[in-house]
C-alpha cells in the first residue's frame, strides 16, 4: 500500500518526510491552510530525497499553472480536486509525464469509476470545501474502478486500521492525522507508517 502525507509546508515537515519514508509527499497549491507557493515547493522539494515521489494537489486551476510546476520539476504526481472532466486529465497526460489523480469527495453509496487518470483518490464531501476537512466518509461504499484507488479524509492512526480493512485501497493519503498544533510531527507519521505497514505485515 502506498502511503501519501500531504500538505508538507516547510523545511521541518520535509525532514520527517526523509526520516520517516513515506512514498509520497504533497504539495498543495490550492487555497488553504498548508497552501505554499512554486518557490517554497522548489525549495522543498530539494531536501526531500529522491526516491521518494512528490505530487501537487491543485483545486480548479488551470492546465498552464499545472503543467509550468511539474516543468520545473518539483513534483511526479498531478492531483486534482474539483471539476476537472476526462478531457483535462488526457490533455495533462499528453503534456506531462505526470501521474494523475482526480479527486471524488464521497456523496453515494456506491461508485462505477471508469477514468483517464492514474488514480482515484476518494475523499470526504463537502458543498463549501475540497479537502482538508478531516472527517471521514462512510468507509462501507461499494467501489467498481478501473484504476486503483487511495483514500483519504479524516485518517489518523486511531481508524486506519478500520479503513483497510473495510476498503482495501491501493493508497492512503494523510495529513491533519499526523499534524500537532497544525505541524507534521515525527512521532505521529512515524508512528501511523508502523501501524499501516503491521497491518499489512510489511
Amino acid at each position: 500500500m502506498k502511503i501519501k502525507i500531504c500538505g508538507i509546508k516547510n523545511e521541518d515537515e520535509a525532514k520527517i518526510i526523509n526520516e520517516c519514508r513515506p512514498d509520497i509527499a504533497g504539495f498543495i497549491f490550492a487555497e488553504s491552510k498548508r497552501k505554499i507557493d512554486s518557490n517554497k515547493a522548489k525549495i522543498l522539494r530539494k531536501i526531500i530525497a529522491s526516491d521518494i515521489q512528490t505530487a501537487g494537489i491543485f483545486v480548479e486551476q488551470n492546465e498552464d499553472e499545472i503543467i509550468e510546476i511539474y516543468n520545473e520539476k518539483i513534483i511526479d504526481i498531478i492531483q486534482l480536486h474539483g471539476n476537472y472532466d476526462e478531457n483535462t486529465v488526457q490533455n495533462l497526460k499528453e503534456k506531462t509525464n505526470a501521474k494523475i489523480i482526480k479527486v471524488i469527495r464521497v456523496n453515494d453509496n456506491s461508485y462505477e469509476i471508469n477514468t483517464k487518470a492514474d488514480f482515484i483518490l476518494f475523499d470526504a464531501y463537502s458543498k463549501d470545501k475540497y479537502g482538508g476537512l478531516n472527517k471521514t466518509f462512510n468507509w462501507n461504499i461499494k467501489i467498481n474502478s478501473n484504476v486503483p484507488y487511495f483514500v483519504a479524509g479524516g485518517i489518523n492512526e486511531n481508524n486506519v486500521v478500520e479503513m483497510i480493512k473495510k476498503l482495501n485501497p491501493y493508497g492512503v493519503d494523510i495529513s491533519s492525522g499526523v499534524e500537532a498544533g497544525g505541524f507534521k510531527t515525527k512521532e505521529k507519521v512515524s508512528n501511523i507508517i508502523k501501524i499501516i505497514k503491521k497491518e499489512l505485515n510489511l
